[in-house]
């Protein structure tokens, strides 16, 4: 049996449908074994690159398994989404005339999605759009993850963030799958274990975290590689000294950035500003500290404690009595070992006069040779 192969490529928008898609199909035989090109379409996600080119130049991987890689997919506030092809230089609406140049309906797309870099979904008027593109998704490898103002559950949310390294999340909701309960806010983290920076700001009836919230991080081994860590409108319920014991037992050296939501007690407020004051009067510091600022904060002490987080961070240590004293001895010993070269030139040089007059005449013809020039 032949396989039939087929000349594929993606047409501008308003000239693609699909019964002129199928009609321009080229029949061949491929060069590889027959059982070799079905493991390669039974297995596409081993071949992540290679696939990609493949469904660019052949119609008989697309027919066989009918799934679209995106660079991009856009969501804003609409019911229209957009997306990026790889091999495309500007985000477009999907290739098809009867969603328009001005984005598609996911609900009406027959193939599914394999994302490769950047989702972004921000919907003001549809918190469950996330939700609704997760039945759509064949693979989701993005690095890049922006969800505003969703409401979806944990397994969803997973979907998305496997492969997650930056992820901003904006006032969402993770719940349980009957969306009743949120899930703590620890329990995110876990689900991304390539994450390295984290940009989170939580809604203000948050419920996700509670004050061992802090206390479980020590659990998520993958939290410790993290690079940046952004917490706004962060709740009463989070334990600022937790973070610092935390921050204190890992040795951390990220950028934490904390900022206590306004809806705080007086009483709250009073202890950050006292951990602000011991943190800026402590000798020494295991750990880079957290930037934290509420409202009323004294912007002096804000400053202070923004120049020691940046100071530690690029590693601008006073170096310790026994660090000086190794490169005291190290600076002695290179001058010793010069020092004794010299000596032992100077003395085959005084016991050999042919070697001390040579290198005067040699010294005399440089200084000579300039001058007979000109």
């Amino acid at each position: 049996m032949r396989n039939k192969f087929y000349n594929f490529y993606y047409p501008p928008a308003k000239s693609l449908n699909y019964e002129n898609f199928w009609r321009t199909k080229i029949i061949q035989d491929f060069s590889l074994p027959n059982p070799l090109i079905n493991y390669i379409i039974l297995n596409p996600t081993k071949y992540s690159n290679s696939y990609q080119k493949l469904l660019e130049s052949c119609k008989y991987f697309y027919a066989k398994k009918a799934f679209l890689m995106v660079q991009q997919m856009i969501h804003v506030n609409s019911t229209k989404w957009f997306f990026k092809h790889p091999w495309a230089s500007k985000i477009k609406a999907y290739a098809n005339p009867k969603f328009g140049e001005d984005g598609f309906d996911v609900l009406k797309l027959n193939e599914k999605l394999w994302i490769l870099k950047n989702l972004h979904i921000e919907s003001n008027d549809s918190p469950n759009a996330a939700s609704l593109l997760t039945p759509k998704i064949y693979r989701c490898d993005v690095k890049i993850l922006e969800l505003r103002t969703q409401k979806l559950s944990l397994n969803e949310f997973k979907i998305f963030s496997k492969n997650v390294e930056k992820c901003i999340l904006y006032e969402i909701y993770v719940t349980d799958e009957k969306g009743h309960i949120e899930i703590p806010f620890e329990t995110v983290l876990e689900s991304m274990p390539n994450l390295i920076k984290l940009d989170i700001t939580f809604a203000t009836e948050t419920k996700s975290i509670t004050f061992k919230t802090v206390k479980n991080f020590i659990k998520i081994q993958h939290l410790r590689k993290i690079e940046e860590f952004c917490l706004f409108n962060t709740p009463e319920s989070f334990n600022a000294v937790d973070f610092l014991d935390y921050l204190n037992k890992i040795n951390g050296r990220f950028y934490a950035d904390i900022h206590i939501s306004s809806n705080t007690s007086i009483a709250y407020k009073n202890r950050i500003f006292t951990l602000i004051d011991e943190i800026l009067t402590q000798e020494s510091l295991n750990f880079v500290p957290p930037l934290l600022y509420l409202n009323g904060m004294n912007n002096i002490k804000y400053a202070a404690l923004k120049m020691l987080q940046n100071n530690m961070l690029k590693n601008q240590k006073i170096p310790s009595s026994d660090e000086i004293m190794i490169n005291k001895v190290t600076i002695i010993q290179e001058r010793t070992q010069k020092e004794n070269l010299s000596l032992a030139v100077f003395s085959v040089i005084k016991e050999n006069p042919i070697f001390m007059i040579t290198g005067l005449l040699f010294f005399v013809c440089l200084f000579l040779f300039p001058l007979a020039i000109f």
